[in-house]
């Protein structure tokens, strides 16, 4: 019980740094297509934090529960 919850935990840091990594990426790569930079990588970087944080709160809320 106790490895099943330390790998969610795991899991979620594997998630919050997939979800950063590919809102930057995708922006980055917007903005290297349309001129734009840094607006969407930033952009996509905050798009990413917010997914991770309700991917974060619904993976939480779960293993609580």
């Amino acid at each position: 019980m106790l490895l099943r919850n330390a790998l969610r935990f795991l899991g979620l840091g594997w998630y919050v740094v997939l979800c950063l990594l590919g809102g930057g990426y995708v922006g980055y790569f917007l903005d290297n297509g349309l001129g734009t930079k840094p607006f969407l990588t930033l952009l996509g970087v905050l798009v990413g934090l917010g997914l991770s944080a309700a991917g974060i709160y619904r993976m939480v809320k779960n293993l609580y529960n």
